[in-house]
């Protein structure tokens, strides 16, 4: 499928471009949605590949159905489940895991999640977590949550804001503090 600038939202043309993929990459997606950053990650894949899992059975048909001749190619595979119920060792390792606007990461304690998530990357992997707050609303919150939830889970980060569009995209770079 070819896909336009504007099928895919500039928050997730922005990830995918700063998780800066390699070819032969296995990445993780948490959260996947509809498949819109899988379907930039596939297209940059040769020898990698990609899994993403979502919580909705509607947002993981949809995703397959935008994947379909990647998950043909072997390329790609969609499930749907919830992190915190999914047990993800035997699909491992991943060079890069990551997630856009999946709340989990800031509105509760999730270090379970993140832990789960650094024991399925590679000794040199990289967690990216990506967060568009509405506009007007403080990115500082989510900041905040997300820094002690990384650290508490074992990861050292960086965070940066940059503009996007009308609003801003707060980016995580994590990896684990163990490697």
């Amino acid at each position: 499928m070819k896909l336009t600038a504007g099928s895919v939202p500039l928050r997730v043309r922005r990830a995918v471009e700063m998780l800066a993929l390699r070819p032969e990459q296995a990445v993780l997606e948490i959260g996947g949605g509809t498949g819109a950053a899988a379907s930039l990650i596939c297209a940059q894949l040769k020898t990698g590949r990609y899994l993403g899992i979502d919580r909705s059975e509607k947002a993981v048909a949809a995703s397959r159905q935008r994947l379909a001749g990647f998950v043909d190619r072997g390329t790609a595979e969609v499930r749907r489940a919830a992190l915190e119920h999914t047990a993800l060792e035997s699909d491992g390792p991943f060079g890069t895991a990551f997630a856009i606007n999946v709340n989990l990461f800031w509105t509760r304690n999730a270090v379970d999640e993140l832990r789960s998530i650094a024991r399925v990357l590679t000794d040199d992997g990289v967690l990216r977590l990506f967060f568009e707050p509405p506009p007007g609303s403080p990115a500082q919150r989510i900041v905040e949550q997300v820094s002690v939830n990384l650290a508490k889970a074992g990861f050292e980060s960086t965070c940066t804001i940059q503009p996007l569009g009308s609003s801003l995209l707060v980016a995580f770079h994590a990896v684990s503090a163990n490697h």
